[in-house]
Parts: structure tokens; sequence; C-alpha cells
């Protein structure tokens, strides 16, 4: 595999963790992270692993599975050893459930009112299990 694609490795195009239910499966294969947030498959070596093994496993193409009575707020570590220590890649999956982190998903506010008047706007918020990010801002 040339250095040029090498270089551009990874497991997502979104950055680079990843949230999970117990129970859920997630695609952790790496792939060519091209122009425009395109992921491409590659034909290389890698060999994955998952920290604590206890939980959780990962198969030779990189499909995790969380096991069912994993308890919310576990966090488990993936590693891509790719072509032997060419490049190594790790993420962090923190698993929940809609129980303990209720605002994990796709939200918006009604409307906001500024002060001393002006026009009403809106804001969508995607909710993390790590974390939240805006997703969008409209007026």
């Amino acid at each position: 595999m040339p250095e040029e694609t090498v270089n551009t490795l990874g497991f997502n195009v979104f950055g680079q963790s990843y949230e999970a239910k117990p129970g859920q499966m997630l695609d952790l294969s790496v792939g060519a992270i091209e122009c425009c947030y395109i992921k491409m498959p590659v034909e290389a070596c890698v060999t994955y692993s998952v920290s604590p093994a206890e939980g959780a496993t990962i198969n030779a193409v990189g499909a995790l599975t969380i096991a069912g009575d994993v308890a919310p707020g576990t966090v488990f570590t993936v590693t891509a050893d790719v072509e032997a220590g060419r490049k190594v890649l790790t993420t962090e999956v923190f698993v929940y459930t809609p129980e303990s982190n209720p605002f994990v998903g796709i939200w918006h506010e009604v409307a906001q009112l500024p002060c001393g008047g002006g026009p009403r706007w809106r804001r969508r918020w995607r909710s993390r299990s790590c974390g939240s990010a805006p997703a969008a801002r409209s007026r």
C-alpha cells in the first residue's frame, strides 16, 4: 500500500470516538478517508483488538460486538494495527443506554427569543454519550 494511502487511514470520517448500546454491533473497519467525507475500503493486513477484552469482541474485519450485559459507562479501546505497525490506530467506544443517558440522540429547541427583540432562531444539537456538539443553526 502506498505511503500516501497509509497516511489517510482511519476508522471514520467524523472524529475518532463511537458510542454504542449493550448488544450493538459497530463496523470499525479501517479505510482510507478521502475528499468530501468518504471512507474507502483498503486492501491491507489489519489486526484488530479490543480492551478490556471482557464484554466486547472484534473480528478480523473490524466488526465490534458489545455484549448485551455490559454496564452503561463502560469504555472500550479498539486498536487497529495496520501491516505490522506501519500505522496503529485507536478509538474509544462509549457504552450507554437511553436510561443512563436520555439526551443521546438528535433533538432541537422549539425557539429561542433574543434579549431586546429581533428574530427568533433555532439550534439543533446532536448529543453524544461522550459529549455534545451543535449540528446546525438556522434562523
